[in-house]
């Protein structure tokens, strides 16, 4: 498994290039981490989320990198070439988003429309630590920190949002609508 991850991640990087729509809005965003596991010895172990929101502000780059910006660092993630077809990731056994998630919840049939971001990041007690984003909306993305350390590998999955709650929630409340009908 982490051989898989770790060529899984690698690949990415080697198919950067300038050219993804901008496919998501700059702007904070409310940021949850959704899921994760740790690694070890071929065992996976499921982590504890904590659904406390965080904050991030994402910012476009001219050459379409995004900006993010959390927990007062910053990363810059580069545009990833075909997208989520670039990214292949094992989420076996898991309550991870699988490829087949993603593409079923943005109604999308080809993975290459769907824009990826990601970078290697230094992280403190790591060899190795990457980070992926890709849009799920024009208000929403989600992505996967992959931390390698001596023998364990760690993930852990993150959701972007700046609206929370159903896309397709009508504009008018439960109450109004009640109070219209008893008239």
């Amino acid at each position: 498994m982490l051989r898989t991850l770790t060529v899984f991640l690698f690949s990415i990087f080697l198919s950067i290039h300038v050219s993804t729509a901008k496919a998501v809005q700059s702007g904070k965003y409310k940021v949850i981490n959704t899921d994760g596991f740790v690694q070890h010895e071929g065992k996976r172990t499921q982590l504890e989320t904590k659904r406390k929101p965080g904050l991030a502000t994402v910012e476009h780059a001219p050459d379409d990198s995004l900006f993010l910006d959390i927990n007062g660092s910053t990363i810059r993630l580069f545009p990833i070439e075909n997208g989520l077809a670039a990214l292949k990731w094992n989420s076996q056994g898991t309550t991870l988003l699988h490829d087949t998630d993603v593409l079923a919840l943005i109604e999308v049939g080809d993975p290459s429309n769907v824009a990826a971001w990601g970078a290697d990041l230094a992280w403190p007690d790591t060899i190795r630590t990457q980070l992926v984003l890709f849009t799920l909306s024009s208000n929403a993305f989600a992505g996967f920190l992959v931390s390698e350390t001596e023998g364990k590998t760690i993930v852990r999955q993150m959701e972007f949002r700046q609206v929370f709650g159903p896309s397709n929630r009508p504009h008018t409340s439960t109450h109004s609508n009640v109070a219209a009908k008893t008239r």
